[in-house]
């Protein structure tokens, strides 16, 4: 109640600075959606929690010191409604919220109007009911010296100091990456890990999300990107605001291809919204006090895909993630990854690189570092089958990996929901033979029936690698880009092989299907225009009607058909 009541002070409050400045200052977009995206900021800093429940600091997410940094993007400093006199207290807020992001404001931004002394105490007294807090108003002109501005690197200087130069990365990952699996993925060596993708729309409105989570964290999680999707460059500003202190950098999603993303109008189908991308580029770089990052998707005309990482890169990117597959390139026709498309980038631009796709094991990091000069490679679906991927410590047996895995899950609470879809990928070599657990698992409803079936697998993987059967030790070997590697047997960890040969052929069988459709639909069109054409000139001419035909002919039906399509 007491949120809700403080929530809608600052809406007056917002109201009130509104009216008064902003046919001066605000642009000439309309300032409801703007207003809400604010009190769902209030809601979001009490609502955000660390891996150990204890919430956020409520100082640096104050409301005022939100909506500061929500004015960014519109104001400059020593204009609108966040400036004035020394004696003013909205000035006296404002200099203490861009000292701490960092900014110092000028001795003698705006200026004391006379007349406004009875609105300025009105909204004085607003804010101090807003904040909650006692605010003290400075009587003389000077102010107290201004904190040591937050230091916001860039390039390779936020790559070194920052991100300590990571090698591997896990990908970000929908509902795949989150905490739990993020430690265990450190634990067997990667450097540098990304939040599952978060929809800044629906964090703003519920950040708690349908599952209780959607974003957690913990001290030693670090170094941590978190990755947001949108189109609206101030939704996606008040989201990434919201969560900036829990993490190193924000990252913009320009690459899912997924049909939700077409809907939703973000990920690999804003590729061909440069002007969008740039100005989401630009709003982030600009508003946050973090680097922003992106992770994007090549085209098939490679001058084009540098071109696009180009200007990713002159909007205020600070870190490239190519992803070396088209758009069309999922499901089935995932295909290879284009590494030279990935090489021709890293030549073009002069900031980190990190390539992504293609790799299967430890080795094939080496080899794409070699092949395409990258500064560092990440793994999204090997690293679900094999959270082990970039160990250099040898084989890992799967239960073991998953005795670790639950006891993670359970020191963060991690949704039931999560646990489950990890399992089925990490035990995916183990379930095409023990078919009866894979059924038990898919009605598993709860940790204890998880912990039952994996009880179960363990002591069947055990007693099969004892047994040294030539039936359960596989084979042969298959190619990689590091090259030929042997064929595990199934109680080990192990990346889920694609079948290149049979992803060929559902391309090609896919290309001419296309075609054929292409070729279908243009003949329609042109079906249609003669058509069009032949009623136009049957048409009779004005002033004498057409000839009467018996009802119900066929040559009436047809005369009534294109007169209708006239």
């Amino acid at each position: 109640r007491g949120r809700r009541v403080i929530a809608s002070r600052l809406v007056e409050t917002c109201k009130h600075l509104l009216c008064r400045f902003r046919p001066v200052t605000w642009p000439v977009r309309p300032a409801t959606g703007w207003l809400c995206s604010t009190a769902a900021l209030w809601r979001t800093s009490t609502h955000t929690h660390t891996a150990s429940g204890e919430n956020t600091s409520r100082q640096a997410h104050s409301p005022l010191a939100l909506l500061h940094r929500r004015s960014q993007a519109h104001l400059s400093v020593g204009t609108g409604p966040l400036s004035g006199s020394p004696h003013s207290s909205t000035a006296t807020l404002a200099r203490s919220d861009m000292s701490r992001a960092g900014e110092a404001p000028s001795a003698g931004a705006g200026s004391h109007r006379e007349g406004d002394d009875a609105s300025d105490t009105t909204a004085t007294a607003t804010e101090a009911a807003v904040v909650g807090t006692t605010v003290q108003v400075q009587a003389s002109s000077e102010v107290g010296a201004a904190a040591v501005p937050r230091q916001k690197l860039s390039g390779y200087d936020f790559w070194r100091d920052v991100l300590g130069s990571p090698r591997t990365v896990v990908a970000p990952m929908v509902d795949q990456s989150e905490l739990a699996w993020r430690e265990l993925s450190r634990r067997y060596g990667a450097d540098l890990c990304y939040t599952p993708m978060i929809n800044s729309s629906s964090f703003l409105r519920n950040p708690k999300g349908k599952r209780g989570v959607v974003f957690t964290t913990a001290p030693d999680d670090r170094p941590l990107i978190a990755q947001f999707c949108g189109h609206d460059p101030d939704m996606l500003l008040a989201a990434a605001q919201s969560i900036q202190d829990q993490v190193d950098a924000i990252d913009l999603n320009l690459g899912c291809p997924q049909h939700i993303a077409r809907r939703g109008r973000y990920g690999a189908f804003l590729m061909e919204d440069w002007e969008l991308i740039a100005k989401l580029v630009r709003t982030l770089h600009e508003g946050l006090d973090i680097p922003v990052t992106c992770k994007i998707r090549v085209f098939p005309d490679l001058a084009k895909t540098i071109a696009y990482a180009k200007m990713i890169e002159a909007s205020g990117c600070q870190m490239l993630t190519v992803h070396g597959r088209t758009i069309k390139q999922k499901g089935q026709l995932t295909g290879i990854a284009d590494w030279e498309a990935i090489k021709a980038v890293k030549e073009a631009v002069s900031i980190p690189v990190v390539a992504n796709g293609n790799i299967l094991y430890e080795a094939d990091v080496d080899e794409c570092i070699r092949q395409t000069g990258v500064d560092g490679v990440m793994s999204a679906e090997a690293n679900l089958t094999n959270p082990t991927l970039f160990s250099k410590e040898g084989q890992h047996h799967v239960w073991k990996i998953t005795e670790e895995y639950f006891e993670i899950v359970k020191k963060h609470d991690t949704p039931w929901g999560f646990v489950k879809s990890h399992l089925f990928k990490m035990w995916h070599a183990c379930l095409r033979r023990h078919v009866d657990l894979r059924d038990r698992l898919g009605q598993a409803t709860s940790m204890e029936t998880g912990e039952a079936v994996a009880a179960e697998l363990k002591k069947r993987l055990i007693e099969a690698e004892a047994r040294g059967d030539e039936s359960d030790i596989a084979h042969g070997t298959h190619a990689a880009k590091s090259g030929p590697h042997e064929v595990l047997p199934y109680w080990i960890c192990q990346p889920r092989v694609r079948d290149l040969e049979k992803d060929q052929r559902v391309m090609a069988e896919s290309q001419v299907k296309c075609a054929e459709l292409a070729t279908a639909k243009a003949a329609a069109r042109a079906l249609k225009k003669e058509a069009e054409r032949a009623a136009v000139a049957s048409a009779p001419a004005e002033g004498h009607p057409a000839p009467v035909s018996p009802t119900g002919s066929l040559a009436h039906k047809r005369a009534r058909t294109e007169q209708d399509a006239v």
